[in-house]
């Protein structure tokens, strides 16, 4: 996800009324070009712009980006009978297959589905609120990395989606990884050597 031209910075993150709020600042192109709001109070995102040339700049440049997919968790293999047509250019938000057909018939004309997790995918659009909300995830999910690799192992192992990591209630040390590796061969990432110091 993280963006070089395009950066959300200083996030901060609250308990609102309907979710969780944030305030964070944009920057573009290593400028800072608007402070961002997220009441939480079911209301839009709020975005203060600087100088207002830089929302059409930052809108048009995120309409640039690769749309993302997620998995809205409804089974699809009813749609085997449609006819339908492989998207080589779209992976799988939830397994990371590039098993990702569009249908062409049916009541569900134009929606995805992803063969392997026989699930329907949904764009989830290339709009800022999308951009921000995802570079906000994945920081808070990198913070919740952080604090667990103090007492636990954290991996990940060949084939598993991007977002997938395990945990083992043990510290990470050579002697503890060496008996992961004895048990699972097939780990390709220690999370736990990102947040060495």
């Amino acid at each position: 996800m993280k963006d070089k031209r395009l950066q959300v910075k200083g996030i901060k993150t609250f308990k609102g009324r309907e979710g969780v709020g944030l305030n964070a600042t944009l920057y573009f192109d290593g400028k800072k070009v608007c402070e961002v709001m997220d009441s939480a109070d079911g209301g839009e995102m709020d975005y203060h712009w600087i100088k207002p040339s830089w929302e059409d700049e930052v809108e048009a440049y995120v309409k640039t980006l690769t749309p993302r997919l997620a998995s809205v968790n409804i089974r699809a293999g009813f749609v085997l009978d449609e006819k339908r047509e492989e998207r080589p250019d779209l992976r799988c938000p939830k397994c990371g297959s590039a098993k990702v057909f569009e249908v062409l018939g049916g009541r569900l004309h134009g929606d995805l589905y992803c063969e392997p997790c026989n699930e329907l995918l949904e764009f989830v659009g290339n709009t800022l609120d999308s951009f921000v909300n995802d570079w906000v995830d994945e920081a808070e999910t990198e913070k919740a990395w952080k604090r667990a690799c103090k007492t636990k192992t954290l991996f990940r192992r060949a084939g598993d989606p991007a977002e997938r990591v395990h945990q083992v209630g043990i510290a990470f040390t050579p002697a503890n990884k060496a008996a992961i590796l004895k048990k699972w061969p097939d780990v390709v990432e220690w999370i736990n050597e990102r947040y060495a110091a």
